[in-house]
């Protein structure tokens, strides 16, 4: 049901969250929680390229 005490108790959540997201907690949970799968993609994108004898145009260095 919507009325002015849901509205600012969603208010209230979204604004924890708000600052969680932008704390330093919540930028290492997001980094953590995808780190492990980007390495394992640029492993497997890596390997193909050396199997495939491609050499990247660009660089990250």
């Amino acid at each position: 049901m919507e009325d002015n005490v849901t509205l600012n108790e969603f208010e209230e959540i979204y604004l924890s969250f708000k600052v969680w997201w932008n704390s330093l907690a919540g930028c290492f949970s997001i980094e953590r929680s995808i780190d492990a799968p980007l390495d394992e993609v640029y492993k497997l994108l890596a390997n193909l390229l050396i199997e495939k004898r491609i050499k990247p145009k660009n660089t990250w260095i």
